[in-house]
């Protein structure tokens, strides 16, 4: 049985966004439909002058911090399949953001879309590499893999875990 992850995203209803500069931070390869299903949460539908159709909704991390979701509906046109642009509170902490919205969905980096440039993630993102532990019954800790960011280490710790394995696992970053 799959375990639900320890640090979900919670909706937050739209008179109660934070209002503020929010910047596209990185696009996911999945649908609102995916998240609706996911999350049990609704996205709201929506025409700006000048803008395409599009589905948003609003959330925040266990952490406190708020980001946005939109599928621009016109664009299945363009792409092979749906987008979610993921937006964040543009401040001094904005370049660590991808990693909590990644964990508290249940993804990784293996979700984000994939530009000509590589991973479509805005330029001033900082992933930090992390390491996955574990701990075995006569106290051995063994480093078992090095990921390329947080929710990475944290999906597959969730995976060992969810399989039954009686270790102790945790993530740390690592390096530096």
């Amino acid at each position: 049985m799959k375990s639900e992850p320890a640090n979900r995203a919670i909706q937050v209803p739209p008179e109660k966004w934070v209002r503020g500069d929010y910047k596209q931070i990185a696009f996911l390869r999945c649908s609102a439909d995916e998240i609706e299903r996911r999350l049990g949460c609704s996205f709201m539908e929506d025409v700006e002058d000048g803008w395409e159709p599009f589905r948003a909704a609003g959330f925040e991390t266990p952490g406190g911090r708020r980001f946005g979701l939109t599928q621009y509906l016109n664009s299945l046109k363009i792409t092979n399949g749906p987008i979610l642009e993921v937006t964040c509170l543009y401040d001094d902490r904005f370049s660590s953001d991808l990693d909590d919205v990644l964990e508290s969905l249940d993804m990784d980096l293996s979700d984000v879309a994939v530009s000509d440039l590589g991973l479509a993630i805005n330029p001033e993102v900082k992933l930090v590499q992390h390491a996955l532990w574990r701990q075995d019954d006569n106290g051995v800790r063994i480093l078992v893999e090095i990921f390329p960011c947080r929710a990475n280490a944290c999906k597959q710790m969730r995976k060992f875990e969810d399989a039954g394995h009686k270790q102790v696992f945790w993530v740390e970053p690592h390096g530096s």
